[in-house]
């Protein structure tokens, strides 16, 4: 109770947001809910070159309209957003991962 708790969001790559919380309550709660530990432990690690062709890919489809991402989605966890579509008109379209 009482410690601060500072928030980060790194957005998409335009913007991100920082701001800072107190805690007055029991956040008992929250940490069953977010699971943090057991999502941590379930992450993959990649090797360097993969991230890399990532993040090239990433990089090509910048600002791209009329596009359809075409990496996998079989990683994701199950109520994850993803990108599905950009269209002519630069609307992001996104799709529920089950």
């Amino acid at each position: 109770m009482g410690k601060r708790i500072v928030l980060f969001s790194y957005g998409s790559g335009l913007a991100a947001t920082m701001f800072s919380i107190r805690v007055k309550g029991s956040v008992d709660d929250i940490v069953k809910k977010a699971n943090i530990l057991n999502r941590l432990a379930k992450r993959t690690a990649v090797p360097a070159e993969e991230y890399i062709s990532t993040m090239k890919l990433r990089e090509s489809s910048f600002n791209k309209h009329t596009y359809k991402p075409t990496a996998s989605t079989s990683h994701l966890a199950s109520g994850t957003y993803y990108l599905t579509e950009v269209s002519a008109q630069y609307q992001r379209l996104y799709t529920l991962h089950n």
